[in-house]
């Protein structure tokens, strides 16, 4: 297999594993910029969530039925059928968003802090 297509999986001596290692943290760093760990937070993520507070999105014209989106935005009450499109597309970029969130904070209140954490 060509080293350039590895996967994870692949067989590695433990110098190739410290590296990638290494090189995975490196990139995280990068990614998500500093660490808050006090905040859970990272300065990146912070910084796109300034954006979007300064900068809300808002759709051009109101959903026909707000309260069906209430209604159905953490767990689904009507038939989707019956619903607007619009209406549908946001309950299920809400449902999507939430799902994200609820994974992320998860991983947060089970993760040790850095100082204790060991690979």
């Amino acid at each position: 297999m060509s080293k350039k297509y590895r996967s994870v999986f692949s067989p590695s001596t433990a110098q190739e594993r410290k590296e990638n290692f290494e090189s995975y943290w490196e990139f995280t760093q990068r990614h998500g910029g500093e660490l808050f760990e006090e905040d859970k937070d990272l300065a990146v993520k912070r910084a796109k969530l300034k954006a979007f507070k300064d900068n809300p999105v808002q759709l051009r014209t109101p959903l026909a039925d707000p309260e069906a989106f209430y209604r159905n935005y953490v767990e689904m009450q009507d038939d989707p059928a019956t619903l607007d499109r619009m209406t549908l597309m946001m309950t299920c970029m809400y449902k999507f968003a939430r799902h994200e969130w609820v994974g992320i904070k998860g991983a947060w209140d089970v993760v040790p802090d850095m100082a204790n954490s060991h690979t």
